[in-house]
């Protein structure tokens, strides 16, 4: 069952994730965790990942979203864990 990640991007371009959640291969459910997160928040973020777990989805993010391979980019902040990978870091 993929791995559902909600967050937002905050004002200095760091992608925070807030929520992590096992969900059913069923887009019409992803479809509406994501919609009604993404109605609270316009900075809102998103993204399913077809891992075994929450740590393997928080490496699939960074290296999918954040990692710009020149280590001035944002960071990746996982609020759920307190785990924060800076720019340029390897994820894992």
């Amino acid at each position: 069952m993929p791995i559902l990640l909600l967050g937002r991007v905050d004002i200095t371009g760091n992608l925070v994730i807030t929520e992590s959640i096992r969900v059913a291969e069923d887009e019409a459910v992803i479809s509406a965790h994501v919609e009604d997160f993404v109605q609270a928040d316009r900075n809102a973020w998103a993204a399913d990942f077809d891992t075994e777990d929450h740590h393997a989805a928080i490496e699939h993010a960074y290296d999918t979203y954040v990692c710009d391979g020149d280590g001035n980019g944002p960071d990746l902040i996982d609020t759920t864990t307190g785990r924060r990978i800076p720019a340029g870091a390897t994820a894992r």
